[in-house]
Formats: structure tokens, sequence, C-alpha cells
């Protein structure tokens, strides 16, 4: 019972002190619900950067250094929160805030007919069956003792590793594990703080940790989705993504794949929030940037599939909406965290990739080609969901003819699915990676991040019974 409330000490003392910079940052553009579901998320990219900054200078990774850091961030933000709030009150949020919530859940619409009320019950029953099945599934498997190979060989083992070393593992030659040291260390970290608070290593804590990060992250995404979508948009987006059969193998906490692909959908969320104001709000805007940065902490795959496309399609909305301010200010941000971790290998003679330099010699492996399609299509761990995704994609193209305002945001991430599927098939189609293509190793894991964002676009084109009325986005 006492290592219980110890993990849930450490959940609360993360969760309040990323709520705290929530609100520094968006204000009152965003809901209190909302920056406490943010809470989780945000509080692991800070205890990630703080274990960068202790790596950098030379500081033991133990519970007094970790929490008494913490609680030193917490007291900073907590007294910066109050003057805020007491000088300078943000009298600007009214854009965001004035929405009507029953117009931005939808309920509108179902007031409009019985249809459209019986739907609504069926899809919400479907909607809670679906997100229970996940839950059941990704709980129990992260309630048993570390199995997965990559976790016993290089995720749980590192931080095993760093934990017990009071410092993270860099070592290319180490006996206990970790082959790979490359990895950026966001969910190193957390499970290593969460040991911390426990006194002792224990698998459950440290899978437990990383569990609870991916069911606040999806919290999170459906919150900030459902005030820009509506609820069904919102249900019909988490419901398509979480169904995908490959994600839960992930939510059993194996892999660090699923938490690249939270950060992206909550940068996209924020980013579809964000252009709700004529000039796009450059608070929202600057919390997405945050997101995406912590997506290259997770994996070096977040700056591939995460950063350089959201940097990408920025400059697209640019161009388009003719503002170039709130941009500059975020893509700068988002460059800066995202390179922390790869300046650092650089300092330490490691490669930026686990393997080796080889990654960027081009040769296009046409042979390859069918092997990609059938594990899309036949052979992968994909289901129906690719199939169901371009006939959400076909049945949306006459609609983008009919092009509104507030359907801008949704363009955008289908360009983001687009460059993150392309640029997946140039690495395993035209690089030494084609390996992993043909071994079935990792090729769709990574298809997982256009697949998602595809289905998140296609579901907000849509037009659905109980959708947003488009005069509840004023």
């Amino acid at each position: 019972m006492i290592s219980v409330f110890l993990f849930f000490g450490v959940a609360i003392l993360l969760t309040a002190e990323g709520r705290l910079l929530c609100s520094l940052i968006a204000g009152t553009h965003l809901r209190r619900c909302e920056q406490w579901a943010l809470g989780l998320p945000l509080g692991a990219f800070l205890n990630a950067l703080l274990y960068f900054v202790y790596t950098v200078i030379g500081i033991p990774l133990t519970a007094l250094t970790t929490f008494g850091g913490h609680l030193l961030i917490l007291l900073f933000a907590g007294v910066f929160t109050m003057k805020m709030k007491m000088f300078s009150p943000d009298k600007s949020s009214t854009s965001l805030d004035s929405l009507n919530p029953k117009q931005g859940l939808g309920f509108r619409s179902l007031e409009k007919s019985n249809l459209s009320s019986r739907f609504f019950s069926i899809f919400m029953f479907i909607f809670v069956l679906f997100i229970t099945i996940k839950l059941f599934y990704g709980v129990t498997h992260a309630l048993l003792p570390t199995y997965y190979y990559d976790s016993v060989s290089q995720w749980t083992m590192r931080a095993k590793i760093s934990y017990l070393d009071h410092a993270i593992a860099f070592d290319t030659n180490e006996l206990r594990g970790i082959s790979k040291p490359q990895y950026p260390i966001f969910l190193h970290s957390i499970q290593i703080t969460f040991a911390l608070g426990q006194g002792q290593w224990i698998d459950l804590a440290a899978n437990s940790a990383t569990l609870l990060l991916s069911l606040m992250s999806f919290l999170a995404f459906f919150l900030l989705l459902m005030r820009y979508a509506g609820i069904m948009r919102a249900g019909l987006a988490l419901g398509l993504v979480l169904t995908i059969p490959l994600i839960s193998l992930h939510l059993g906490q194996g892999y660090g794949d699923v938490h690249v692909l939270t950060s992206l959908l909550l940068a996209a969320a924020l980013l579809c929030l964000t252009s709700k104001t004529k000039e796009w709000n450059p608070r929202l805007l600057l919390l997405s940037a945050l997101f995406i940065s912590s997506a290259a902490w997770m994996k070096q795959d977040g700056i591939i599939f995460g950063v350089v496309p959201w940097i990408a399609i920025l400059g697209v909305a640019g161009y388009f909406r003719g503002f170039r301010t709130p941009l500059m200010s975020s893509i700068l941000p988002s460059i800066i965290f995202a390179s922390l971790w790869s300046i650092l290998l650089v300092t330490k003679g490691l490669p930026l990739s686990p393997h080796g330099g080889g990654d960027f010699s081009l040769t296009f492996h046409g042979d390859a080609v069918p092997e990609a399609f059938r594990q899309l299509f036949a052979a992968g761990s994909f289901g129906v969901h690719w199939y169901l995704a371009i006939a959400l994609l076909v049945f949306s193209v006459p609609l983008l003819r009919k092009t509104r305002s507030e359907d801008f945001p949704a363009y955008l991430i289908l360009l983001w699915s687009a460059l993150t599927f392309f640029g997946a098939l140039i690495i395993f189609l035209a690089t030494p990676n084609v390996q992993f293509l043909v071994n079935a190793q990792t090729f769709s894991r990574t298809m997982i991040f256009p697949l998602s964002l595809l289905l998140l676009a296609t579901s907000m084109i849509l037009p659905l019974p109980c959708a947003r009325d488009s005069d509840g986005l004023a």
C-alpha cells in the first residue's frame, strides 16, 4: 500500500509541475481539465530536461537531487504564476473561451433529431467498449514483469542500470545490456524518477509510470480535440487510433513508439486549437512546439516524423495565411529543444543513429516494395485500418473542394501524414534500413505515425450527424 501512495505521490508532483507550466504558457486559453490532463506529459518532459542538465553538469541522479530539483521548479513556477495572475491577468482568451460548451461538444446537433441522438448513443457505446478493451489489455500487460525484447535489452534495462549507477548509462560495452546508448532519455528518466520514489527498482512501478503517461496523453488528446471538433469527431479519431491492432502491443509499454505517437497527436491537437484565432494563438503554438520537441526525447524518430514535418506544415500555414511572427517564435524553441540530445551525443563521440552512419547512404531497393505493401495491408499488424484510412480519404476528396477556413488545420494534418508516410518509405526502401523492413522489425511500428495522423485528419473532414457547427468555432 505504501508503494501505491509513493507512486501516485510522484505522479502528482510531475502532474502539478506540468500543469503550472501549461498554465504559464497557455494562460486561460486552455481549460483547467485540459491543463491537468496535459500536466503529466509536460511534467515528464521537464523531468527529462532536468536529467539532461544533471547529466551535462555531472550531478548524480539520486532521490535528493531529483525531487529537490522538481520542488524548486514547482516553487518557482508557482510563485511566477501567482505574480502573473496578480499583475498581468490574461484578458485575451475570450476568442477561445467564448466557445459555448454545448456548441463545441456537438449538443446543438444532437437536439436536431432523434436519429442523431440514437446514432450518438450507439457511437458512444462502441467508443467506450473499444476504450475499455484497450485499457484492459494495456493495464494487464504493463503490470507483468518486463518481457518485451526491446525493454529487456534496451529501454527498461537502461533505466534500471542508470538508476543503480545514479547516472545515465552511455557505455557502449555495458555487459548488463543497452547496446544502443544513443536512445534519448525521456522514458528512462520517468522510470528512474518513479523508482527513486519507491526507494528501489520495481518493474511494476517502471511500467506503470509509462502506462500512466500513455493514458494521460490520450486523455489530453481527446479533451483538446473535443473542444476543437466536438465529441463525435474526437471520439472517432481516438477510437480509430486506439483500435489499430499494433497499438495494443505498445500499450503494454514494451516500446517507445506509442509515446512518440502521443506527442505527435498532442502537438497536432494543439495546432488545431491554435488556428481558431485569425492570427493563430502564439501561446498554444508554443505549447505545440514543446510537445513536438518532446517526441525527439523519446526516440530519434521524433525528429524525422515529428519536428521536421511539423516545421514544414507551419511553413505552409504561414505562406497561405500570411503571418510569420507566431511561427518563428515557436519554430525556434522546437529546434532548440529537439536538438539538445543530438548535440550531447556528438560531444560524447556517439553516432546519432543506433545503426551507424550507413543510415544516410541512399540506394533504392525496389525488390522490397512488395514486402512494404504486404506488411501494410496483408501481413502487418494494422488489421483493416489502412483499408479504412484509404476509404475515408477517398470519401473525403470531394469535400476538399468545399474548403472552409475551419478545415484548414485538417489539411495541414493530412499533409503531415503524407510527409511522414513518404519519408518512412524513403528510409525503409532507399537506405540500409531496408533490413528492418524485410525482417518485419520496425517498419510497422514506424507506419503507426502516418496512419494515425491520416485517421485524425479524415475524422475532422468527414461530415458526421453530430459534428461541430461552423458557428461553434467563433
